[in-house]
């Protein structure tokens, strides 16, 4: 064989093995109407849009730039993972050359002892290691053979450092949150797998069959999403975060049972999937009002988690429920998705405010999962277990309950189970923390009852002049000191249920964050809450010392739906009907804002304050003609 013949030889065969093999230039015609794939490539190339180009120097090439944050977010190279699906799906070489580049930034994020840091200097934070193994270690599983032997080699390289920093260092010890050890079982099993080393799917089988003792009996929730894991509250409640649940910790454990086929583990994860189905509403969102995490939720999920769908996609064949369930958050998310990107709630885009590309980067994930394992989209479309008018049921590991009378659905929660400070903490003392009608769609949905910046590095800043909380609740200022019905963690729920009516009767005493009472006595509430097929009436009683207070109702609203507040009436033109609400006081808007935003669950809100004094007997009836 001659010189030239041979060395045509050495290049075809170089080439062959290690170019990105992208020798299709259309997707795979069984991918071009699948929903998840259509959304994967709009957020794909909304991403593209963001990644830093060569022009702009070492140190931020490759990363992905926040349009909102004005930085690269540290995890942002997860985003490894889907650019490596849609260059497989598509055979586009901008999504791998994506790929390459951005995980060629991450190094600016790695760390001595072998992790990655949730950002590049302004936290020391890096459990989040866990979840960019997982991205890396199934972009390299499913889509490898995409790479150079050069580049193939680099990645497994930081795949086995990062993997051995997740084996030594994430366990049950209520360091991190338990998302972290949970999905770390999904971690080492991917990492055993493509690196071929049983101890990896040894320590991933440890760290599962460990997950799952942390389910709770009565319901079958994922509990220890704060410390301590094991930690239960006076009324029984546990740290457990339907967010966190049903877009990450699950998910990962799945990935786990999958990849090493225990049935044991997937019989848990099956169960646990479909109870937490029923705090999906119908239009696809998930009511996290309530949750021990809630202040990174936003209506479609959670924030820095990855998606339902990597969890209730996969399992669909176990149950059309599920199926059905990721079909309805993922055409949800594209509501919220505007330029290439998923928007924090449904309302960022009419107040004006920029998406963090935080979620997208994180939600892309969930997607790629699915179309990787080739999950048939069903073509025939069932309920959801909230959509039946079931009366009302407790779940007492929360201290919660979901009410659904006709087309009203609404949650009330008792959950005392506080995370960071009291003041800025989820909802308690018996709080109607959701109200959603089938016409209307959510009209009220709480958030933290103070203003927080929480994870600043990780969810985008609420800059508006005005705030106010968006869950509804009674107040009061004595003497300086602010006390609150949602604070009360004594308060007692009950109810009656019939064919015809609902009624949810609440009684408790007002508080402040230390849970003390004033020093000038204590006062009293007893709210009703009574639903029928047609309307929801509240009626509140209060009794005591004298004193002013406030009742805030916060009503979801765009800024583009007309409303008009004549004496006692209140209407509000949504898309096809009117809202009403009558009571038998006038209100006044909260610092004479016609609306005010808040970013968890990512609404905009007419800010409603109705003025009672103790002694009272004030009413308020909702209706929708």
């Amino acid at each position: 064989m001659s010189y030239k013949i041979l060395s045509l030889f050495v290049l075809i065969l170089f080439f062959s093995c290690n170019s990105s093999n992208l020798t299709k230039n259309t997707p795979d015609k069984k991918f071009v109407n699948n929903p998840y794939f259509k959304l994967l490539k709009e957020w794909s190339d909304g991403m593209l849009k963001y990644q830093v180009n060569q022009e702009m120097g070492a140190g931020i090439e490759g990363g992905l730039m926040c349009p909102t944050c004005s930085r690269i977010h540290g995890r942002c190279f997860d985003a490894v993972y889907p650019f490596m699906t849609m260059a497989d799906l598509t055979g586009d070489k901008k999504y791998l050359d994506a790929a390459i580049k951005l995980q060629a930034w991450a190094k600016h994020v790695e760390r001595p002892d072998g992790s990655w840091g949730n950002d590049p200097i302004i936290t020391k934070w890096k459990y989040t290691t866990t979840f960019s193994v997982i991205a890396l270690g199934e972009a390299i599983r499913h889509h490898g053979h995409l790479l150079d032997a050069e580049t193939l080699k680099d990645w497994t390289g930081q795949l086995r450092t990062a993997s051995d920093w997740v084996y030594e260092n994430l366990a049950f010890n209520n360091k991190p949150v338990i998302n972290y050890p949970v999905s770390a079982a999904g971690a080492l099993a991917i990492a055993g797998v493509v690196l071929k080393d049983k101890k990896y799917t040894l320590r991933a089988r440890e760290l599962a069959h460990k997950s799952i003792t942390y389910f709770s009996k009565e319901n079958t929730f994922l509990y220890g999403e704060g410390k301590p894991y094991r930690g239960i509250t006076k009324n029984g409640a546990r740290p457990i975060d339907i967010g966190y649940n049903v877009e990450e910790s699950i998910p990962n454990l799945l990935i786990y049972a999958e990849i090493t086929d225990d049935k044991e583990v997937k019989e848990v994860l099956v169960k646990a999937l479909k109870s937490h189905l029923d705090f999906m509403l119908p239009d696809g969102a998930w009511d996290n009002s309530w949750g021990s995490r809630n202040y990174k939720w936003t209506y479609w999920g959670s924030r820095t988690s990855d998606g339902c769908q990597a969890g209730y996609g996969i399992l669909g064949n176990e149950g059309p429920e599920f199926a059905e369930a990721s079909l309805r958050n993922l055409e949800l998310l594209k509501e919220c998705t505007n330029n290439g990107l998923l928007y924090g709630g449904p309302h960022y885009v009419n107040r004006g405010i920029l998406p963090c590309i935080h979620h997208t980067f994180c939600h892309a994930k969930a997607l790629a999962v699915v179309l990787d394992a080739n999950v048939q989209v069903p073509k025939k479309r069932i309920s959801i277990p909230r959509e039946k008018a079931n009366g009302i049921k407790e779940y007492k590991e929360i201290r919660t309950w979901l009410a659904a009378k006709g087309k009203w659905r609404s949650t009330f929660t008792q959950n005392d189970w506080v995370t960071g400070e009291y003041a800025v903490a989820n909802a308690s003392g018996g709080a109607l923390t959701l109200l959603w009608h089938e016409k209307t769609g959510p009209i009220l949905a709480s958030c933290l009852i103070g203003v927080t910046n929480r994870e600043p590095t990780n969810i985008q800043m609420n800059f508006d002049r005005y705030q106010l909380s968006s869950t509804p609740m009674l107040t009061m200022d004595i003497d300086g000191e602010k006390y609150y019905s949602v604070k009360d963690f004594e308060a007692k729920i009950s109810q009656k249920d019939s064919e015809d009516k609902l009624l949810v009767s609440v009684t408790g005493k007002m508080v402040n964050t230390a849970q003390q009472d004033p020093k000038s006595g204590i006062v009293t509430y007893n709210f009703e809450y009574l639903f029928t097929k047609k309307t929801v009436e509240i009626t509140l009683r209060t009794s005591g010392n004298k004193n002013k207070m406030k009742y805030n109702l916060p009503v979801i609203s765009k800024n583009k739906e007309a409303f008009t507040i004549d004496k006692t009436n209140v209407s509000i033109q949504k898309q096809n009907v009117i809202l009403k609400i009558g009571a038998t006081k006038t209100p006044t808007l909260f610092e004479g804002q016609n609306r005010v935003f808040n970013t968890e669950p990512g609404f905009e809100v007419i800010p409603l304050i109705y003025s009672v004094n103790t002694g009272d007997t004030f009413k308020i009836k909702i209706t929708i003609d």
